[in-house]
């Protein structure tokens, strides 16, 4: 990651009363953080799919567990590994509780 510059790429909006956000397209870019506001959940998973609209399937790591931040407490941004979304262009973020308002957050991510 030498040479690179971290920047907003864009935001998810998970709505209220819901528990998912809608799609994320991460184009040219690695994804290495989030800005989280407050959340009602504790945490959060993430989704992905090859194309916009398709079939989301769960992200998880080489030993098959899925990837979570934890996110309960106040706002706060949240590095990530970037090995984790590599390759991953669409992306969903997913709190395992549901939202009391509009959450709206900031993805952070590299030029791939």
């Amino acid at each position: 990651m030498t040479g690179t510059k971290t920047r907003d790429i864009g935001n998810v909006t998970i709505a209220a009363s819901g528990s998912t956000s809608g799609e994320f397209n991460a184009g040219k870019y690695v994804i290495c953080g989030f800005k989280f506001p407050v959340m009602t959940g504790s945490s959060v998973t993430f989704t992905h799919c090859e194309e916009s609209g398709g079939t989301f399937v769960p992200v998880a790591d080489t030993s098959d567990t899925n990837l979570s931040i934890t996110v309960s407490g106040t706002a706060k941004t949240r590095v990530v590994n970037p090995q984790n979304f590599a390759g991953l262009e669409y992306i969903k973020l997913v709190s395992n509780g549901t939202e009391a308002s509009d959450r709206v957050i900031t993805v952070l991510g590299y030029e791939a």
